[in-house]
């Protein structure tokens, strides 16, 4: 075997080289260059959008839409109370099929009827066609 302990003897001691033409790398560009090589960009993403879960849509039956529509009956004769509303609804997934249902209180306002909204006070307008469950303080519906 061949003795290695002085095969740089004669430039072990020499300063640093450093270029007149190109700037020093920083510690974490230098970091950088030795971090691990993502392949596959976005595969991640991909793996984490696939394994997220969404709810199928219910479809109302015709019992359900009669009590739905007797509450927002209710509501909207007795508007001027304001009266608080508890509502279920399904909002549709931006990315896959499906959706979730979202539970939401707040006090009524009206009924937009031109785009079959329910308003609620705090801004929010859920489409009536979305609407699984609704309650307000007050009603009873047999």
């Amino acid at each position: 075997m061949k003795d290695d302990t002085n095969r740089y003897g004669d430039i072990i001691d020499m300063p640093h080289h450093v270029s007149a033409k190109r700037r020093q790398m920083t510690l974490g560009e230098r970091a950088g260059q030795f971090s691990a090589f993502a392949a596959l960009t976005g595969l991640d993403d991909k793996m984490d959008e696939t394994a997220r879960l969404t709810d199928t849509r219910l479809e109302p039956d015709d019992d359900r839409i009669a009590r739905i529509d007797a509450c927002l009956q209710y509501l909207i004769d007795n508007a001027a109370d304001m009266l608080e509303v508890t509502v279920v609804y399904f909002v549709a997934d931006e990315l896959k099929s499906g959706g979730e249902y979202r539970m939401h209180s707040g006090t009524f306002r009206r009924i937009d009827e031109y785009g079959s909204f329910l308003v609620l006070t705090d801004g929010l307008c859920i489409p009536i066609q979305d609407i699984w469950e609704i309650s307000a303080e007050g009603l009873v519906i047999t």
